[in-house]
């Protein structure tokens, strides 16, 4: 597969949707060094255009600095600024923020996604983003900041939403403690 798409955006270089799914597959593969190259190319062609594919695009590249042991945190800014009405993009910001100590910007990010109640049922949609995830980074990042009742709001929250998980269990009852 990797191989027909690798042909595919030699033989159209300029065709965005060749280039965003090769670049794609290069951060599943774990390739990040030819993965952000092809984002970025992917981000200057001319028919880049959709904002969502953009947002992901940056996200993509925010994931493979990680994936390089560097810090991505900037590219999950510009997905927010490129599709603000993403909650991917959102709950990714809140999570590279919480990899990285940056409790304020955390919880903010995580609780503007909070507040983006449509899912858009594309391929750029992360099903993490509508499960607990945005409630427990909330919920950490509240109790890091001290805000104690916040945290126990959106740990609960995130509990109601996977009642099953062991962990969101423990910290709820470490918030409360």
């Amino acid at each position: 597969y990797m191989e027909l798409l690798e042909v595919g955006v030699k033989e159209d270089p300029h065709s965005p949707r060749s280039s965003f799914y090769y670049a794609r597959e290069l951060t599943f593969y774990g390739r990040h060094d030819e993965a952000i190259a092809e984002l970025n190319r992917y981000l200057a062609l001319p028919g880049s255009t959709w904002n969502h594919e953009r947002a992901f695009a940056m996200r993509l590249i925010g994931q493979s600095m990680f994936g390089k042991g560097e810090d991505g945190t900037a590219w999950y800014r510009k997905a927010v600024i490129e599709a603000p009405e993403v909650r991917e993009s959102w709950v990714e910001l809140a999570n590279a923020c919480y990899l990285t100590s940056r409790w304020e910007e955390c919880h903010s990010a995580a609780c503007t996604a909070l507040k983006i109640a449509e899912r858009q049922y594309n391929y750029t949609s992360k099903p993490e983003s509508w499960g607990p995830l945005p409630h427990d980074l909330a919920a950490i990042s509240a109790y890091r900041m001290g805000l104690k009742d916040r945290a126990i709001e959106h740990g609960t929250k995130a509990l109601e939403i996977d009642p099953s998980d062991e962990r969101l269990k423990k910290n709820l009852e470490y918030y409360k403690e």
